[in-house]
């Protein structure tokens, strides 16, 4: 500990002694207002900083002369000289004049369009180049991230409990800050290595994690997942405007206005500067809508190296406003002391005279043509080309943080002296606030413990703890609590259940035990399951399971409706279209890729199948209706119900998808995606006699499905399904095809893949049936037309599914909704058509639990 205490001493005496020099003061505009976010750097951007919210700043440097830019994207940048010496920062205000535009002709306009333009296109072609110029590069890092709670809720407050909502009071409009400085080294592609010198925050809850920096390029095709104005197709989602140029560090830098051109998709507005003659970014300053509020980003470059800019200031600002809730956030990232090594194979395409890099930086106009054609073939100049379906982590990025073992117990003095960007007054008072208040309630934590046993006890008991956890050996037992299954339904009543998960992790595979008992009150009746799952064979998937138990579950059992909007339809609406049966069960299961795309599923259960009648009648609202008998209707057989009997079942399933292509995290095979569809057999088989079996039939299957994208809000999902049951011998009906259907107003999931008009069971055959469904998702089809939900963030949906059995006829359906509302629920328009026959317009609101 003595050892450790010296070392930090002179840690920061040397830091001090080497960096405590430099320029420090205020960044003030023509009449003496503050300007914040202010870029700082020296002319190699080998020092950089930024001002605060309050236009202060400081810039620590070595002693030496140095040219110091001044740059912001309103003002005019400023250039001054210094001299550091001694051992103290020299106060230096800086006064920026207005940035004056100057709207001469570019040297790139076109002849009928805004000459914005032609500029935009010799950008975007040149996009792959400068995204992949830097191989890598080593970098110090100042990271901040803040949070300020602005508002919350009276209802909210209401929800939490006397100790959280004085520690709520507390923190509202407070700044919550975590700083972090770290050495980075980035690798393209966007792979980064964090080590966290130091970390800094006033947040109550000392086990914070530190900040690490990364930086999204405005040169990829989405720049923090939000379509780039340099995209590829960015000229089908936004329009440009030229305002003017001016002059840095002699380049002329043209300012081009971004206008996206529908309202109300996640795109950018504001304005992106272009170096002339290089075609690079200067700076950008955009933002766009989220779903929980606007979203600003500033991000300057600098000048590293001949014609290599880098970026040396990330600032991005959120007003999050969701439920009444309103939330400050920034995250702000100053970089300087770049050590870059480029591409040396990319580099030498710009020194070719006779490639498609230096014909986009010498052509005076490209049409949109010639950029689509030029940006193809210096992306593919580019681009690595894949050796297999991996996606490995260099090919699509990662971060890696280390953090120093000092890195928690740098103290005020040593921040004082190492942080870039100064702290705010508000910022400081709010470090001041937060350290007393984390101080208070650490005291309190022994005088609160007595009373908050009774409470946790509780807890426990109906939501579930873990009894017991080894992280060295990876494994957790865990209790249920008595509230994971509750459900109520006539056949049952109100039935409670818990039980215990033993879960454990080997280097390779992985081992989970549940078991669980339940009580059904108004039939008085244990039942009880127990499961064991196996992960093996982690690069293929593999996975074995066995079950086993008694249970009670719905006739539709693989598509049937979900338990609580079976409660919801029973208590509330009075109607019982649940159906159920009584097994008992023993199933085996196992899944496993036997090639890469290629999925193998078995299946293998017995299983005693006992009928039962309805045990309770509950319901809220007295409806002029009664409950129907459990037995399900159906139009292919009169009567469903069915003897108690055995019944043992094998079934085999083959999927297919081509280039499937897919992850290896943590030693596990994760799929990722495939341009290709999704094929897939099944064939089931009842067998007879075996076992007491007095099942008999064969069922045989195809599906097709895929989704893909139409357009950047814009995607199309379809689905078909064919089958027939060659033979039925003896086919009970919770053995029948049975399909996806929407009886009630309400229902839960995912909307694709249902049908709105069909009732449960009704068409349910053991005969042959086609499926066929398909959705599109869109920002604009109909009522996003309208000004007044033009700019909110719901999605359109329009649906066509269509199913036939020999019973049922034709049955078409179409309909359409919109999704994301509140961004949990969908509200829907349905009709259908059954051999010719119009069933009219139903409303369905789905909720994505």
């Amino acid at each position: 500990m003595k050892t450790k205490l010296l070392f930090f001493i002179f840690l920061c005496f040397s830091i001090s002694s080497a960096l405590g020099q430099g320029l420090k003061g205020s960044i003030l505009d023509e009449e003496g207002n503050p300007i914040p976010f202010v870029s700082i750097y020296t002319s190699d951007a080998k020092f950089t900083t930024a001002s605060n919210e309050s236009g202060n700043y400081s810039l620590r440097l070595p002693k030496g002369e140095y040219e110091i830019t001044f740059q912001h994207l309103s003002y005019q940048n400023k250039v001054i000289k210094a001299q550091i010496n001694g051992t103290e920062l020299q106060n230096q205000d800086v006064v920026l004049m207005n940035q004056s535009i100057s709207l001469a002709t570019v040297s790139v306009t076109g002849k009928s369009e805004d000459p914005a333009y032609a500029i935009m296109r010799k950008t975007i072609s040149l996009r792959s180049y400068y995204l992949n110029l830097v191989e890598s590069y080593s970098a110090k890092a100042y990271v901040k991230g803040s949070a300020s709670l602005e508002k919350v809720p009276k209802v909210f407050k209401w929800m939490l409990d006397k100790e959280m909502r004085k520690s709520l009071d507390i923190l509202l409009k407070e700044k919550m800050i975590v700083e972090s400085i770290a050495e980075v080294e980035y690798k393209n592609p966007n792979q980064y290595k964090n080590k966290i010198l130091s970390t800094k925050s006033n947040l109550p809850d000392t086990d914070f994690d530190p900040l690490p920096m990364v930086m999204s390029s405005i040169y990829e095709e989405r720049f923090v997942d939000v379509l780039s104005p340099l995209a590829r197709s960015a000229f089908s989602h936004y329009r440009f405007e030229y305002e003017g140029f001016f002059e840095d560090h002699g380049i002329t830098i043209n300012k081009i206005k971004v206008i996206p051109r529908q309202k109300g998709l996640k795109l950018f507005n504001g304005h992106i500067y272009i170096a002339e003659e290089l075609w690079n970014v200067h700076s950008a300053n955009l933002q766009f809508d989220s779903e929980f509020g606007l979203i600003n980003m500033k991000q300057s470059y600098a000048p590293v190296s001949e014609n290599v800019w880098m970026p040396v200031t990330f600032d991005i600002l959120g007003q999050i406003e969701y439920l009444g809730v309103e939330l400050d956030v920034q995250y702000l990232v100053s970089v300087s002391d770049y050590e870059i090594k480029l591409n040396k194979s990319i580099q030498a395409l710009s020194e070719n005279k006779e490639n498609s890099v230096s014909e986009a930086i010498v052509s005076e106009s490209l049409n949109n043509r010639e950029m689509k054609k030029l940006e193809k073939e210096v992306r593919k100049s580019t681009s690595k080309k894949r050796e297999s379906l991996e996606i490995k982590k260099e090919d699509e990025g990662f971060l890696d943080v280390e953090v120093d073992s000092l890195a928690y117990e740098r103290d005020s003095i040593y921040w004082e002296e190492i942080r870039p960007i100064p702290l705010t007054l508000r910022e400081e008072q709010s470090y001041i606030k937060l350290d007393t208040l984390k101080f208070i309630e650490s005291n309190n934590e022994v005088d609160s413990s007595k009373a908050s046993k009774i409470g946790k006890v509780f807890d426990s008991l109906i939501f579930g703890v873990d009894l017991a956890e080894n992280d060295s050996l990876k494994k957790e037992l865990r209790y249920l609590g008595l509230l994971q299954d509750l459900e109520y339904n006539t056949v049952d009543g109100l039935k409670m259940s818990t039980g215990l998960k033993f879960t454990k992790d080997y280097e390779n595979n992985e081992l989970e035990v549940v078991g669980k008992t339940r009580y059904a009150f108004s039939r008085k009746v244990w039942l009880g399951i127990g499961e064991i799952n196996y992960k093996y064979a982690p690069l293929s998937r593999g996975e074995f399971s066995i079950k086993g138990g008694r249970d009670v579950v719905d006739f539709n059992e693989e598509t049937g409706m979900n338990t609580w909007v079976n409660v919801f339809g029973t208590l509330i609406l009075k109607e019982n279209l649940k159906k159920f049966y009584q097994k008992d069960f023993l199933k085996l299961d196992n899944t496993v890729d036997i090639a890469n795309g290629l999925v193998l599923t078995t299946t293998a259960e017995w299983a005693y199948r006992e009928a039962l009648r309805n045990h309770s009648g509950w319901y809220f609202f007295p409806w002029d209706r009664e409950f129907t008998p459990n037995a399900p209707e159906n139009k292919e057989i009169d009567n469903t119900s069915f003897d108690d009997h055995a019944a043992l079942i094998f079934s085999g399933k083959l999927a297919f998808t081509p280039q499937y292509y897919y992850r290896i995290i943590d030693g596990k095979k994760r799929m990722a995606y495939s341009k290709f569809p999704t094929f897939e057999i099944s064939y089931t088989k009842g067998v007879p006699k075996v076992l007491n079996s007095q099942v008999n039939f064969d069922e045989l299957s195809f599906n097709i499905q895929q989704t893909f994208d139409l357009g950047v809000a814009s995607k199309l999902r379809y689905k078909a399904v064919a089958g027939t049951f060659i033979n039925n011998s003896s086919v009970f009906f919770m053995d029948f095809m049975h399909f996806n259907s929407v009886q009630l107003p309400v229902y839960f999931g995912e909307n694709f893949g249902r049908y709105r008009l069909l009732n449960y069971y009704e068409y349910s055959t053991e005969e042959s049936y086609f499926q066929l469904f398909g959705t599109v998702y869109a920002d604009r089809i109909l009522l996003k037309r309208l000004p007044w939900l033009n700019k909110t963030f719901i999605r359109e949906l329009f649906f066509a599914n269509y199913l036939y059995t020999p019973v049922l006829g034709n049955y078409v359906e179409i309909g359409y909704g919109v999704d994301n509302v509140f961004t949990i629920a969908s509200l829907e328009l349905a009709t259908a058509i059954v051999n010719d026959e119009f069933k009219g317009v139903i409303f369905k609101v789905g909720f994505k639990f």
